[in-house]
């Protein structure tokens, strides 16, 4: 009865490692309005005049690299843009790659298994 009782266990640890925790977004302050003038020089070392400054030149470049048409997901040839992937960079089942970005994976092991090790924290 034992092991019949870990395997269910076993089981259903397995159907919950797929299962994401919902996404939780918390309230952020808008310091821009809750803080004076002062308060932001002291806590941002930036005045609000600066900061109002940098945002105007920065808001065209800011709204294209985020333009959320720039990313497209391949539809048709999956298996031979994952092969190619693979070609690249030894990297098992993957169709594209995002800059900078950390997704948590299930290490494949063997040989290359350290170089699926995430060093960034």
């Amino acid at each position: 009865m034992t092991n019949i009782n870990n395997f269910i266990e076993f089981i259903d640890d397995v159907n919950n490692i797929s299962r994401r925790r919902p996404q939780v977004y918390k309230d952020r302050p808008n310091y821009y309005e809750i803080l004076t003038d002062d308060e932001s020089i002291y806590r941002f070392r930036l005045s609000k005049t600066c900061v109002n400054y940098l945002l105007n030149l920065l808001a065209r470049k800011l709204e294209t690299a985020t333009d959320s048409g720039s990313l497209k997901i391949p539809v048709q040839d999956l298996a031979e843009i994952k092969m190619k992937m693979f070609k690249i960079a030894r990297f098992p089942l993957v169709f594209g790659a995002i800059d900078c970005t950390h997704v948590r994976i299930q290490s494949p092991g063997g040989e290359f298994s350290k170089t699926f090790r995430n060093r960034k924290g």
